[in-house]
């Protein structure tokens, strides 16, 4: 769907707050963080734009919410269409 466009921007929003017990922390979100920075100059590189965004964490902010973030990037670039995905994880008892 995204080849039917003229521009596609790759977007990645870190929601903490799904994550739970078991999530991106310590060495492992530097090894992300860098992963990242490593996309955004490869896409850059064929003039492409990344955008990395992250949730606030769920304590009544504003951008507690991944939807949220995604809603706002859709006015603040004025985008008319936005195709998505999101990775769920089951909860581990």
């Amino acid at each position: 769907m995204a080849s039917h466009h003229a521009h596609v921007i790759s977007v990645f929003v870190w929601d903490r707050v799904s994550q739970g017990k078991w999530g991106v922390i310590g060495a492992l979100a530097v090894v992300l963080k860098n992963a990242l920075q490593n996309l955004e100059r490869k896409l850059e590189e064929h003039g492409l734009k990344f955008i990395c965004r992250s949730t606030c964490g769920g304590s009544g902010e504003k951008d507690s919410d991944a939807v949220v973030v995604l809603e706002k990037l859709c006015e603040e670039y004025t985008w008319e269409w936005f195709i998505g995905t999101r990775s769920i994880r089951p909860k581990v008892a």
